[in-house]
């Protein structure tokens, strides 16, 4: 009887050491695979950080920070981002303030170009209310340097005529400059009457004149009217000369 117990001991002495050497290469694979874990992890993110700059997905700098809209950033300091409806951030002089002058570029960022162009004319507005030039013989000979600044526009001028009817005089109209494959109109009317005395068109330059007419009173505000049919240019100048004589 005490035979068989030692047997069975030593049958089962093989699983008995199988079962401890499985118990310690489950734990050792357990605390291999964890630190794999761990490095792999810490690789991962040291790439990412390279990769990106420090910064993160979201807009952040990395440092959870939210990044600022560019197109709310005045950048050119004009006191206007493109979000405030600067055209041109880039340029200081471009702003929905700016005054638009006559240089080809949207400087108020409106659509529209050089509307303000017409400040640089020393007559203007002249469309809206004729410049008053005093009388049409004194001085006898007048030079208007002016220029239109868009085929809207208009410059109108007035003398005041005081005619006799036993005077004749005459009145000599010139106007040069006219931008290339641009047609303007140079027209004269008596304001007091009504009567329209002289319209003349062209390019490049008009010659015109008034003669008086004997026994005819002409006496009155005369307005001398410049327009563009087509082609006007703010960027130049047109010479309107008036020269009186009798």
């Amino acid at each position: 009887m005490r035979a068989l117990p030692r047997l069975l001991l030593l049958l089962l002495a093989p699983f008995g050491l199988w079962a401890c050497d499985f118990s310690a290469a489950t734990q050792i694979t357990g605390e291999d695979s964890g630190q794999g874990r761990a490095l792999d992890s810490g690789g991962l993110g040291a790439a990412d950080g390279a990769a990106d700059g420090g910064s993160g997905q979201d807009g952040s700098d990395g440092n959870g920070d939210e990044q600022p809209d560019p197109a709310t950033t005045d950048d050119d300091g004009d006191g206007y981002s493109e979000v405030q409806g600067d055209c041109d951030d880039a340029d200081q002089s471009v702003s929905p303030d700016a005054v638009d002058g006559c240089d080809g570029i949207d400087e108020n960022c409106d659509g529209i170009i050089d509307e303000d162009a017409w400040r640089a004319d020393p007559y203007e507005p002249n469309d809206a209310s004729p410049s008053l030039l005093g009388a049409i013989d004194d001085p006898a000979l007048h030079n208007l340097t002016a220029s239109l600044h868009d085929d809207g526009d208009v410059d109108r001028y007035r003398f005041e005529v005081v005619d006799g009817g036993w005077s004749i005089f005459r009145v000599d109209l010139g106007l040069s400059g006219i931008p290339d494959g641009g047609v303007y109109l140079l027209q004269v009317e008596n304001v007091s009457t009504g009567e329209r005395l002289l319209v003349e068109e062209g390019s490049g330059s008009i010659a015109a004149s008034i003669d008086d007419q004997l026994l005819h009173d002409d006496s009155g505000l005369w307005e001398i009217s410049v327009r563009a049919r087509s082609g006007a240019d703010c960027a130049r100048s047109y010479l309107l000369t008036v020269q009186f004589s009798d």
